[in-house]
């Protein structure tokens, strides 16, 4: 609890709400109550009774580390490069929609925060503000295209993301309903054909898939779930990615978008081939509890916690944690040479 002095500084505008929160968690705990219950159930459940969403944090957790000792690692670089821009994390915000209804400033309060961060900031079609307005927060926005066959709308789409400043696109393999499934590999290569931008795919989880969009032209793949909320009893993402990567085969990168709730899942991440991760439900948490403040403070715990775990492991920097050579995966220990 705080003190009568600590209450008076956040009353006050100084202390934040949100620099109490030691754990992602914490910010769901904060966000959860102040939500309405659509919006609440909608952020806090997954499809088929939660199942996928016990079994990415299954899969997660079965991930073990096995540190490597005088390392004489005391310190590490969390940078890197994702679609070839500088990151100060292995980390992106994922494509969200309609966050007017978790905070008055919505995508511009994310983008504020995200560049604050120095990570990418994905937005998805259906924001509450002008797209030329959050590329003005954010440079390194990505947007997101519905995957629609309709190609006189998709070709709209991609001139207006590229005139606002957009440095990237990514189009969703079947997102919404059954009815979305229209989009096929015959637009997604109509789609590489139509900008210069890099195009990223996202909502593959079986290798063949992945290395068909590699051979397409995808300059990244994300492993999702689509939030959770769509197929259920689908295989984790986490434990898809040795596979996915081998088949994609450094022709693309490979992100992962499934459950990512520390920086030790960021870490395993990296270790199974991961170029890194986007992050979402932790991002609408922190917005919905405390702003643009909110959603920093979401990202500055991944990077502390992403530091200590790296230091911890013996890894000095983002290529060295993708090397990591000892973990174990359901219970199979992995030793490279």
């Amino acid at each position: 609890m705080l003190s009568d002095s600590a209450t008076d500084l956040e009353e006050a505008g100084v202390v934040h709400a949100s620099d109490r929160w030691l754990t992602l968690d914490d910010a769901r705990r904060a966000a959860l109550p102040v939500l309405p219950g659509d919006v609440r159930d909608l952020l806090d459940e997954g499809s088929a009774d939660d199942t996928t969403v016990t079994a990415v944090r299954a899969a997660l957790d079965a991930v073990q580390l096995i540190p490597r000792v005088l390392s004489g690692v005391s310190h590490c670089r969390t940078s890197t490069r994702l679609l070839g821009a500088k990151a100060a994390l292995p980390v992106g915000v994922a494509p969200l929609d309609c966050l007017e209804r978790l905070h008055p400033e919505g995508e511009i309060a994310t983008a504020r925060a995200a560049a604050a961060a120095g990570v990418p900031c994905a937005v998805g079609m259906r924001s509450g503000h002008l797209l030329e307005a959050i590329t003005a927060e954010c440079p390194d926005t990505w947007f997101q295209l519905p995957g629609l066959p309709d190609r006189v709308l998709s070709a709209a789409l991609v001139d207006r993301a590229e005139s606002v400043g957009c440095r990237a696109l990514i189009v969703s393999a079947h997102p919404g309903d059954a009815r979305d499934t229209a989009f096929s590999w015959t637009d997604l290569a109509w789609l590489r054909g139509q900008t210069e931008l890099p195009l990223v795919v996202k909502g593959i989880l079986h290798p063949d898939d992945a290395a068909h969009a590699a051979h397409l032209g995808a300059d990244a793949i994300v492993v999702s779930h689509h939030g959770m909320r769509q197929l259920g009893t689908v295989a984790p993402g986490i434990s898809l990615l040795p596979a996915i990567c081998d088949a994609v085969a450094r022709r693309a990168e490979v992100l992962l978008d499934s459950g990512i709730r520390s920086g030790t899942d960021v870490l395993k991440a990296l270790a199974l081939g991961a170029s890194g991760v986007l992050v979402g439900r932790p991002v609408l948490w922190g917005l919905a509890a405390d702003g643009q403040r909110g959603v920093e403070r979401i990202l500055s715990l991944l990077r502390s916690q992403l530091e200590d775990v790296m230091v911890l492991a013996g890894c000095r920097d983002v290529p060295q944690a993708r090397r990591l050579d000892h973990l174990t995966q359901g219970g199979d220990a992995r030793f490279r040479r």
